[in-house]
């Protein structure tokens, strides 16, 4: 009985970590096209903080 117990259990960790696996994946995935398409044409050298100044007054 135990040793059905511990086999169930394996499983069971197995299985939900390689469903957290998927979906941490996935949301990689859409965060760094999320990043790319939202980010399109911004300079990498640009100074946010300068910019956010020169709004502001």
């Amino acid at each position: 009985m135990g040793s059905l117990l511990l086999a169930a259990a394996k499983e069971a960790f197995i299985e939900a970590a390689t469903v957290t696996g998927i979906a941490g994946a996935g949301v990689m995935v859409v965060a760094a096209i999320w990043a790319l398409v939202t980010l399109r044409g911004v300079s990498a050298n640009l100074d946010l903080a300068e910019e956010h100044e020169r709004q502001l007054h």
